[in-house]
């Protein structure tokens, strides 16, 4: 089975290395493999000011640092001159500049989002 397997291997890196070398392309190949996930790296975290959301209060997300004002109106909607969404049953859906956030509250302070920026890309 192993010998199989090894036949089948350098059966592929003969078949995709045309031009190049079989040892380059392992060695690519091994180093993406060593990577971290970038899903990981590129989720985002974000820190809420006040855990009870009450209509027409004043609230503050933090994101990368950077306070993002809001009031929550009826309904969980979120509005404010750079952010808005919604929070409902601790779901939450943000729009914040170009990029849309989704996630779920993780405690009673963070809030667990990926993100989907114009381009398609996402983290």
């Amino acid at each position: 089975m192993i010998a199989k397997l090894e036949e089948q291997r350098e059966f592929f890196f003969k078949h995709v290395s045309e031009d190049d070398d079989l040892e380059a392309i392992r060695a690519r190949g091994e180093a993406f493999d060593r990577q971290p996930d970038e899903s990981k790296q590129m989720s985002q975290s974000i820190k809420i000011e006040k855990v009870n959301l009450e209509e027409g209060k004043n609230y503050t997300f933090l994101i990368e640092g950077k306070p993002y004002p809001f009031v929550v109106e009826a309904g969980g909607i979120v509005a404010g001159s750079s952010i808005n969404g919604s929070i409902q049953d601790g779901s939450v859906l943000l729009k914040v500049g170009d990029k849309e956030f989704e996630g779920q509250f993780d405690s009673g302070t963070t809030v667990g989002l990926t993100w989907k920026d114009p381009s398609g890309n996402t983290g």
